[in-house]
């Protein structure tokens, strides 16, 4: 700490290192947020969105899903953010925290 601050650099640690399972994720979360759609296929076990917390998104056509592929409807654009929080089990976890809702 001392040695860092002598060298007029903050004494921090930057990064985060990321295991397989958090880069599966990532890519799935990056394929719905820019692509509009995405394989679950690929996610790691405990991941995988419950059917509870898929069909309220079916039923308001903010997504459409097959046994794989999960794809965004124009309608469900605007809610990218909270449609990529149902992937992960961190994502999961921070959703009952609540910073901003979706309408």
């Amino acid at each position: 700490y001392m040695e860092r601050l002598e060298q007029n650099q903050l004494p921090v640690r930057h990064g985060h290192l990321l295991n397989d399972d958090d880069l599966r994720i990532r890519k799935v979360i990056l394929d719905i947020m820019c692509r509009g759609k995405a394989s679950l296929k690929e996610l790691p076990d405990g991941a995988y969105p419950e059917p509870m917390e898929l069909e309220p998104l079916i039923d308001d056509a903010l997504i459409s899903f097959d046994d794989e592929t999960l794809l965004v409807t124009e309608k469900g654009r605007t809610f990218l953010r909270n449609i990529a929080a149902l992937v992960g089990p961190r994502l999961r976890t921070a959703r009952q925290q609540t910073y901003s809702k979706a309408i």
